[in-house]
């Protein structure tokens, strides 16, 4: 039976493989956040997803979720808005991917996970990269050694501070300057602009 996941602490990484075996990064999910909602229109999961850390999920049968949506107009309001994060999301990963250099690549990502931390009352500020930077890397679209360079040149321009997994964003105006033609096209396009937030 097919199940969607609500997070509950930790973190989620979903990914698929590609025809020639590959792993492919397609999200990172964080508490809160609802994995497997692409089974609602498929009924099938076409994303395996594994713990990045110690974490808690839920897991609720399709049969019993679509039921509490019927049951629940306060749930379907809650489920829009996750679907419409989850767009917005998608729509800035395909941005990044297809067009964007490294720099901007990177700005988005930080200010993504920063958007969705505070969106759930979460520092947005100062929070934990779960995620190694292979993942980061292979969700990007770059080299580990390119998203490792990145992070370096932002601390060493004080936009941020990196300990390890521990970021800190410390000019949050200058992040999102780097980051500007994604957020303009992602603004243009009816998404958020990114805020002091997932």
């Amino acid at each position: 039976m097919k199940n969607v996941r609500v997070v509950r602490s930790g973190s989620i990484k979903s990914y698929q493989i590609s025809p020639d075996g590959e792993e492919v990064v397609s999200g990172f999910f964080l508490p809160g956040e609802v994995i497997g909602l692409d089974a609602l229109a498929t009924e099938t999961h076409p994303s395996f997803a594994v713990a990045l850390e110690d974490s808690q999920t839920c897991d609720i049968p399709l049969p019993d979720f679509l039921k509490m949506l019927r049951d629940s107009p306060k749930l379907n309001e809650v489920m829009i808005r996750l679907l419409s994060e989850e767009m917005v999301e998608t729509r800035e990963l395909l941005l990044v991917v297809g067009r964007l250099d490294a720099q901007t690549r990177v700005a988005l990502f930080l200010l993504s996970l920063s958007r969705r931390l505070a969106r759930r009352r979460q520092n947005p500020d100062q929070f934990k990269l779960s995620m190694d930077r292979r993942d980061i890397a292979n969700y990007l679209g770059i080299t580990i050694e390119t998203v490792s360079r990145t992070l370096s040149k932002f601390q060493r321009n004080d936009i941020i501070e990196v300990h390890g997994k521990q970021i800190r964003i410390l000019n949050r105006q200058a992040l999102e300057s780097i980051a500007m033609p994604g957020l303009n096209a992602s603004t243009q396009t009816g998404g958020e602009s990114s805020q002091s937030t997932g």
